[in-house]
């Protein structure tokens, strides 16, 4: 069966913590950033769009290292 992605940002968030606090907040932040930059005034700018997928890009990659260093 395996790990499956938890639903919800609130789901995510706690599941990141179990790693690292500091990676949660972080998460947070992109999350948060990508809502107001893009969602709230229905606005979205495509190298807003790209620069915050480099973001969490570059979340993942960490978050993967910190995972394989655990097993």
């Amino acid at each position: 069966m395996g790990w499956e992605k938890p639903k919800s940002l609130f789901a995510r968030k706690r599941a990141l913590e179990s790693i690292s606090t500091e990676e949660a907040k972080a998460y947070t932040f992109i999350v948060d950033d990508l809502h107001r930059d893009c969602f709230y005034d229905g606005l979205c700018d495509a190298e807003t769009i790209k620069r915050r997928m480099e973001d969490v890009k570059e979340f993942n990659g960490r978050i993967r290292k910190q995972l394989t260093a655990k097993t």
